[in-house]
């Protein structure tokens, strides 16, 4: 059996999914601009989730980050909600932090709202651990942020 999920480059024909799903998924969507910009800046990676449909791979899930100075920044990750409990999210977070550490970085970190629980979930059974607070880092609401780190010296 072939596997259910892959994992590819990102590109301007993704926008139009992608924004769609930045709506869907996230309190503060990204607009247009801001992603095609991260597309093409030269620390950013931004990889989309595929998933087997109908013998064709469909867009489920992307993510992006940045590899600067040795340390992975995960910016994005986000799951389409048809694709939710599937076990993409924690393939796409595993398949981000093995190319961060193909690309040189030593530790990768994240911040994640404090009430999002799955996500915080996803990333702890990613490797994360919980380190810090940003105390009302989220200009929307005030609220606090989580501050996830782990080693990615394992994964070289």
């Amino acid at each position: 059996m072939t596997a259910p999920f892959t994992v590819r480059p990102l590109g301007r024909e993704d926008l139009a999914w992608v924004c769609e799903a930045e709506a869907e998924s996230l309190q503060i969507p990204w607009n247009k601009a801001l992603l095609a910009e991260e597309l093409v800046h030269p620390n950013a990676v931004c990889l989309a989730g595929l998933a087997r449909g109908q013998g064709d791979w469909e867009p489920a899930a992307y993510a992006f980050f940045r590899v600067q100075v040795g340390e992975m920044h995960l910016f994005r990750l986000a799951v389409l909600p048809p694709f939710r409990g599937r076990g993409l999210g924690l393939f796409l977070a595993r398949a981000c932090l093995i190319e961060a550490a193909r690309q040189g970085a030593d530790t990768a970190w994240l911040e994640v709202r404090n009430d999002n629980v799955p996500a915080r979930r996803l990333y702890a059974r990613a490797g994360f651990s919980e380190v810090g607070i940003r105390r009302r880092y989220y200009a929307d609401t005030g609220e606090d942020a989580v501050i996830m780190s782990m080693p990615l010296d394992g994964l070289r």
